[in-house]
């Protein structure tokens, strides 16, 4: 069995919304998540979860079962040797029965992870770019002007003697308005 057909048997319990694997050095092993929870949110959660589990357990006792509370939804951590099971689930999910699931999951994961490792790698999530409104669209500034040289004019006067050696052009600057800052697609201020 694979790891994902072996998470998705975590959504058996009434409520789980989907599962996901990381290892200690937080990297994604395993997942399966809704398509609104893309690979690339998953693997900046990893890291974080390993410095979690790794903060908690610095007094000397090992991560049983973590929950973590956002909204109506909890994370559920649990971890066993390299790899810490994250499942989401609201609030009032059947504790016992989470707990069993994700035990016998545990039990199987890293054999299904050492299968899955000579088959295929599990296929990306895709998600389009998020768009910004229209007045918040970060766009590049224009490049100065280029200075064109004109053909000379024919002299009107020959009689006249040649000016002395013109000052060569000066390059017209950019214009003195700053370029706009984005931070996480939100427009910063500059005070």
């Amino acid at each position: 069995m694979s790891a994902g057909p072996l998470l998705s048997t975590l959504r058996d319990v009434e409520g789980v919304i989907g599962s996901f694997v990381v290892d200690l050095i937080g990297q994604l092993r395993a997942r399966d998540m809704p398509a609104m929870f893309d690979d690339s949110a998953l693997q900046e959660a990893g890291p974080r979860i390993a410095r979690l589990k790794e903060a908690l357990e610095t007094q000397g006792e090992q991560m049983e079962l973590v929950s973590l509370a956002h909204g109506p939804h909890s994370l559920f951590l649990r971890a066993s040797g390299e790899l810490i099971l994250c499942v989401l689930a609201p609030h009032e999910v059947n504790q016992p029965s989470l707990r069993m699931g994700s035990s016998l999951v545990l039990r199987r994961l890293p054999e299904a992870l050492a299968n899955a490792r000579h088959a295929t790698t599990l296929p990306p999530t895709h998600r389009p770019p998020p768009s910004a409104p229209p007045g918040l669209a970060p766009t590049l500034p224009l490049p100065p002007p280029v200075p064109s040289a004109a053909p000379p004019a024919p002299p009107a006067v020959p009689a006249a003697p040649p000016p002395a050696a013109a000052p060569p052009p000066v390059p017209v600057a950019a214009s003195a308005a700053k370029r706009p800052r984005f931070f996480r697609g939100r427009l910063i201020e500059d005070d």
